[in-house]
Formats: C-alpha cells, structure tokens, sequence
C-alpha cells in the first residue's frame, strides 16, 4: 500500500472516529476542500503547516501525517524528530506523550484517545446529569413546600376547601 493510500486509511478512520466530515476536516486543517482530495489522492503531499493542520484537526500528535511517508518522499525536506523518550520501566509508557512510529503503533493510540475521549465525555455527561438532578431536586423541596403550606392553610380554615353544591 502506497503512503498516501495509508494516510488515507487512517485519516478516514480517525474522522469516522470523531465524527467529522471531510468538509469539517478541511475547514479545521485550514485547507480546501479540493487540496484534501488531492491528499487523499497521492496528487499532492502535505507541506509541513498542512500537515500540522491536519494532525490537529483530527486530534492527532504533531508529525503523525507526514509519519505515514518516507523522508525522501517529503516535498521540501523536513527536520529530523526529536528522539522518542524511553520509558523508565518496560511496562511503563506516558501514553499522553508518547510518539507513536509504527502504524500499528498509531492505530493503537488512535484507540486509547477515542477511549479516553468516551471516557471524558461520560464524565461530562454525569456531571450535567447530576447538575439536573440537583436542579429537579430543588424544584421538588419547592413544590412539596409549597404543598404543605396549603394544607396547613387549608387546615387552620377547619376544611378540606371549597366544597361543591350537589
């Protein structure tokens, strides 16, 4: 499979991901429409602002889109990357800064922040519920406080209310 063809693939996986449409992808990468296309297509390689552009529109670290071509294919050259940081302990890998190289690697960590995004946004969605229950909450006190003054005033009538005439 070709670079482009690859990138492709996992910028159409990671947009499926988070819900975007290629129009949103572009429109966020900073980009047309049409020079996304030609991405897809192999017609054109990013340049490196366009490809940040894209890693940050599909929430990717910085350098994962020109990742998926060689250096010598790299329109313009680009800097080598910086070293990746080895972990203190074999099982032990900051996931939130890790690099990934690997395409593996990069379907691997397209997962753990799908997840840890899931995972944020239940969060959020238990504290909104939580803030309506409190809510609900408070208008239910209300209601019942406003209840039992009407029965205490209706008791301290001597009745039950307005009676009807038969």
């Amino acid at each position: 499979m070709k670079p482009h063809e690859r990138l492709n693939e996992a910028m159409n996986d990671r947009r499926l991901e988070l819900r975007l449409t290629w129009k949103q992808v572009a429109a966020t990468a900073g980009i047309s429409v049409e020079a996304l296309g030609a991405i897809r297509r192999g017609a054109y390689r990013p340049t490196d602002l366009t490809a940040r552009g894209l890693d940050d529109a599909l929430q990717w670290n910085h350098g994962t889109v020109l990742g998926f071509y060689p250096d010598d294919e790299r329109r313009g050259g680009r800097r080598p990357q910086e070293p990746r940081q080895e972990a203190d302990h074999d099982d032990e890998i900051d996931l939130d800064t890790f690099v990934p190289e690997s395409p593996a690697e990069k379907a691997l960590m397209a997962l753990y922040r799908a997840r840890k995004q899931e995972e944020a946004n239940r969060q959020a969605d238990r504290q909104a519920i939580q803030e309506q229950l409190a809510e609900l909450t408070k208008k239910l006190d209300e209601q019942s406080r406003k209840i039992e003054e009407l029965r205490a005033e209706q008791s301290q009538k001597g009745g039950r209310g307005p009676r009807r005439s038969a």
